[in-house]
């Protein structure tokens, strides 16, 4: 998958066929990375890092389980670091492996603006289901975040962010802003 990602030019679409990816993948391209169906296209990331990373402004993941990542302090299942992207229809589960660390999970997002997080599954993580540091203007909605070890969502020195329509239930504690 990486090396699709490296050669797909910005607007691309890198579509992926059903099946389990054992790989940390790192996107600086504004692509489109799309599975057949979130429930057959698996990224594992292995407990090694973060299993995704967004660099690229405009990207959209969509219709995959992002499962396994870990390793460190503040691993994640999808770490952004950019603007303007789109991550929907995903099953982001199982990250995160360190304790008492709330920068770790499901989708963190790390000084990052004008994402769309909608209508994602996110569950069964270590520690958050979604983590938003210095992160502004974001959009998240319409997603299920439950049975998280800790949050579903934690908002910390963030702003102007909007929260509509999760379902938020069986975590240990709901939302921090």
């Amino acid at each position: 998958m990486q090396e699709a990602l490296e050669a797909a030019a910005a607007g691309d679409t890198v579509f992926v066929y059903g099946g389990t990816y054992y790989e940390n993948i790192v996107i600086d391209t504004a692509v489109h990375l799309l599975g057949k169906d979130r429930q057959i296209t698996v990224i594992d990331g292995g407990w090694n890092g973060d299993t995704v990373t967004i660099v690229a402004d405009g990207v959209t993941i969509s219709g995959f389980t992002i499962r396994n990542g870990g390793g460190g302090e503040e691993d994640s299942g999808i770490k952004i670091y950019s603007h303007g992207n789109r991550i929907t229809e995903n099953i982001i589960r199982e990250n995160g492996n360190q304790r008492y660390c709330y920068a770790q999970g499901g989708i963190y997002l790390h000084q990052a603006s004008r994402n769309e997080i909608s209508c994602n599954d996110i569950r069964e993580n270590r520690e958050t289901g979604i983590y938003l540091y210095r992160a502004d203007d974001n959009f998240i909605y319409n997603n299920s975040i439950h049975h998280n070890s800790v949050m579903a969502l934690v908002s910390n020195a963030s702003s102007c962010n909007v929260f509509a329509g999760n379902d938020i239930y069986e975590n240990y504690c709901g939302m921090s802003l």
